[in-house]
């Protein structure tokens, strides 16, 4: 394993709470990208653990996704592989057995989920593990953003970005 240099944004979150928009939003895009090369390998790949402890921060202001130990390739009509992992808050509902395979709209899940906390300061995995739209924590956020955070944590893969 390469070492990587930084920190992991769950410290940046304990250390000053929620983290400004505007960079939130250059490591989504960032985030982004990684998924994009992810889902577009054949087979796909299926990183499923998307949260703030998962991406460092390095000095030069980029972000690295890091522990692939719950990822798998995409599999067509294999749920046997789709078990009860992932953390809760981050999670989309279908990682939890029984509700269908994961795929690469539940890695936009996780990633909503993860744009959430960094811009919220509110973990979704605590109480009351509900995630209210981000202008209820904070009226000066992006209502775009908002938007977008809301489409990517639908219950219902379909209802999610593509």
């Amino acid at each position: 394993m390469d070492y990587i240099e930084g920190r992991p944004l769950s410290d940046a979150i304990k250390a000053y709470g929620a983290l400004p928009c505007e960079d939130v939003v250059e490591w989504a895009k960032q985030l982004c990208d990684v998924l994009g090369y992810l889902h577009s390998r054949t087979p796909a790949i299926i990183y499923r653990d998307m949260k703030p402890f998962n991406i460092m921060l390095q000095p030069d202001g980029m972000v690295k996704l890091i522990d692939f130990g719950t990822a798998r390739e995409y599999k067509e009509y294999n749920n046997a592989d789709t078990t009860c992992l992932g953390t809760r808050g981050y999670a989309a509902p279908e990682q939890f057995g029984g509700q269908g395979q994961t795929d690469a709209r539940t890695d936009i899940y996780c990633l909503g989920a993860t744009i959430y906390h960094l811009v919220t300061g509110h973990n979704p995995g605590e109480p009351p593990y509900e995630m209210y739209p981000i202008r209820h924590w904070d009226s000066t956020l992006s209502s775009g953003l908002e938007k977008i955070i809301l489409k990517c944590t639908q219950m219902n893969p379909d209802d999610r970005y593509q």
